[in-house]
């Protein structure tokens, strides 16, 4: 499937954008597993900011079926395609659970030591553990669940992690030396692409991994720069390109702030690869938004709470209009995870962190981004 021939027409652009929304904006939790309400009505006790419009009808009709993708399917679709997924921890499980999908693990203990863990087994050793994160504070995006010096951090977050040059350096000189989950910060100034790649049955799969985003003046062309580094180790162009990012700068920046930060990365993207020009990969910012409040396994942060506080921000999902319009503007597909993640179930194995889509809630986003891009009605020859 050509996917720069979406991004190229405005028409199938629009189209792909409708089938993002109809599939994740209003659906129903079955057990573990993510059911799209696929009809002209709207549920607004899921999603009171979603009203079905008779386009948005018309538009149903062409996204075709929603179905639970096995391995084999999704190969199929992902067939001859590069996805690169770029941000720190989100894009880090979102990786997990594709390569998790395409890759035809059967169970998280299969996992190779040096990928991400997105879902942990019961009797594991190195787990996602809610308790843990219930008692204690913010952890910055994550990172805080197992710590660099034990086996744990290897087995759960795979390679790239905290222990790797230039994150963490000799002489700790300073806080941003000293190995703590705040080196994320330095990557910002470290023009080196620290990333992980899985290749098979003619899929390719790459994590770039960057911290904190700033795009003014030349760092909006860094993005794409290590991307192009990134490609050219890997040996394949992007075709897709997956941003899951925002998390710390929302901590400390207002909304318009985040959203243009984010903006200015998708520019940045699109400046690159215009989308006029053969083979530009397919744009998407995966949004954040925030885990439920007063549920069992999940820990919800907000202004004023114990885990974390958003100094000029209520919360993860307040940044979704922002966002989506920032990244709109640049020809970027936004997607709004916030209904499934306000609405997953209390699993054990699959706690909600923050902005974290862990567990079944990444295998999900995996599973409505394929199905409504790889759709049979948007299949450009």
């Amino acid at each position: 499937m050509d996917l720069s021939a979406i991004r190229a027409s405005s028409v199938l652009l629009n189209q792909t954008q409708a089938c993002l929304d109809l599939f994740s904006r209003r659906g129903t939790w079955v057990e573990s597993r993510w059911v799209p309400h696929l009809t002209s009505t709207a549920t607004p006790e899921l999603n009171p900011s979603f009203h079905v419009s008779h386009d948005e009808d018309l538009d149903l009709q062409n996204c075709g079926n929603f179905g639970q993708l096995s391995t084999l399917q999704a190969r199929q679709r992902l067939k001859g395609q590069h996805v690169v997924v770029v941000g720190d921890m989100a894009a880090r499980l979102w990786y997990a659970a594709l390569v998790y999908l395409v890759n035809g693990t059967r169970n998280p203990n299969e996992v190779a030591l040096g990928f991400p863990q997105h879902l942990t087994a019961p009797d594991a050793e190195c787990f996602w553990n809610p308790e843990r994160v219930t008692r204690g504070g913010y952890d910055f995006g994550g990172w805080g669940e197992y710590g660099k010096s034990t086996a744990c951090h290897l087995r759960l977050f795979g390679r790239p992690n905290l222990n790797d040059h230039p994150l963490t350096l000799k002489k700790a000189t300073g806080w941003w030396g000293r190995g703590t989950p705040r080196d994320v910060m330095t990557m910002l100034l470290k023009p080196k692409a620290l990333y992980s790649s899985w290749r098979g049955s003619g899929v390719a799969i790459s994590y770039l991994w960057r911290g904190v985003v700033r795009t003014g003046g030349s760092y909006q062309r860094q993005h794409a720069m290590l991307i192009d580094n990134l490609t050219g180790e890997v040996g394949l162009p992007p075709t897709l390109i997956v941003a899951a990012v925002g998390t710390y700068d929302s901590q400390w920046q207002p909304l318009e702030e985040v959203a243009g930060r984010i903006g200015g990365m998708i520019e940045g993207f699109a400046r690159r690869w215009p989308p006029t020009a053969k083979g530009s990969p397919l744009l998407l910012l995966n949004s954040l938004s925030s885990c439920p409040q007063n549920q069992r396994y999940s820990v919800y942060m907000g202004t004023g709470t114990r885990h974390g506080t958003y100094r000029k921000l209520p919360n993860a999902s307040a940044l979704i209009p922002h966002a989506r319009a920032a990244v709109s503007a640049h020809g970027a597909l936004f997607f709004d995870t916030s209904t499934p993640q306000l609405t997953v179930p209390p699993l054990r194995n699959s706690p909600c962190h923050y902005d974290l889509p862990i567990g079944v809630m990444a295998e999900q986003l995996v599973q409505i981004v394929i199905n409504a891009i790889f759709r049979d009605a948007a299949r450009p020859s």
